[in-house]
């Protein structure tokens, strides 16, 4: 939620475990309400769940619906939520009585471990190799049904709609992603109704570039606090992640690993899929690039965090 809300990512604690998550915070519902934006938040899990409802609303998020709303046992996992196709036609439903214009989040469930499907749909979806591939079938219907619903509704056409992966599958199938890039791979989807679709970008994003980019979008006039980038803009493609203590940074077609005090590693991970080959010693200029990037990146980060400057305070708007 912090990196896909607020374009905050985490480094080495998440956010909402640091010391530091009770922080004046902007994010896209606090920013949207300036321009007369509505904004929800649903989660078909009981309430209480992840924390996600106590972060909504630090999030500025005008209302909050989860297994509590939805109301009906008859549609709960017994695990994780409200069953996906049953949680996405009552998201579209409810968003279509809210007052325009309005932002809305939703978490869905059902593709989780142990990767089960509604009794209705046990011999409806092959699956392949891994267990979470059915259940991955079941919520691309799901999706697919909710979209046909939504496309019926006044607002569909003047909607930016943005589908991500909160994290990728430990089911790895594909060996390519069973590496220290893989293990951050997941896509961003952007669809506006009506428009030209434009072909997949082999292009670096994160999560934290989703608020930017949605503000870019918006054409959003006030100033704001981002760790990511508005991927439509000319700006640099940069990502950044955390693993087993190492500071890894995504730049062109290269893997920076960082220990906090020097670089220990840098691969280009595209070609070295499996990460193997350490060009450190002969790629010097682009590493000392990458970890002057990196470097500032964890600086701003840091004093931010502590100072508590993660919104631009009111004197700094004025001219």
């Amino acid at each position: 939620m912090p990196s896909l809300i607020c374009s905050i990512p985490s480094i080495e604690v998440p956010y909402v475990l640091s010391h530091y998550s009770g922080n004046k915070i902007n994010s896209l519902p606090s920013l949207l309400r300036e321009k007369g934006y509505f904004s929800a938040f649903f989660h078909g899990a009981p309430n209480g769940s992840m924390g996600f409802d106590a972060f909504a609303n630090l999030c500025g998020f005008d209302a909050y619906f989860g297994k509590d709303e939805y109301n009906n046992n008859n549609d709960f996992d017994g695990i994780w939520g409200i069953w996906d196709e049953k949680f996405l036609q009552f998201f579209a439903a409810k968003m279509n009585g809210f007052k325009q214009p309005f932002y809305s989040t939703l978490f869905t469930v059902s593709s989780h471990h142990p990767y089960n499907l509604p009794h209705e749909y046990e011999n409806v979806f092959k699956g392949g190799p891994k267990p979470v591939h059915r259940t991955i079938q079941y919520t691309d219907m799901a999706l697919r049904k909710f979209f046909a619903k939504a496309s019926t509704m006044p607002w569909f056409d003047n909607t930016i709609f943005v589908l991500s992966a909160d994290h990728a599958s430990a089911e790895i199938q594909f060996q390519q992603y069973n590496s220290p890039s893989g293990y951050f791979a997941i896509p961003i989807i952007i669809y506006e109704p009506g428009s030209k679709p434009i072909p997949m970008r082999n292009e670096l994003a994160q999560q934290t570039d989703i608020m930017p980019t949605v503000l870019g979008m918006l054409h959003f006039d006030r100033p704001y606090v981002s760790f990511g980038r508005n991927v439509f803009s000319p700006e640099e493609p940069f990502a950044f992640n955390y693993l087993n203590n190492t500071y890894q940074a995504f730049m062109d077609d290269y893997l920076l690993q960082f220990d906090g005090q020097k670089s220990i590693g840098l691969y280009n991970f595209k070609q070295d899929v499996a990460i193997t080959q350490n060009l450190l010693a002969s790629e010097i200029a682009v590493a000392q690039k990458m970890e002057r990037r990196l470097k500032a990146f964890i600086q701003q980060y840091n004093n931010r965090m502590v100072e508590d400057q993660l919104t631009i305070a009111e004197s700094q708007e004025k001219p």
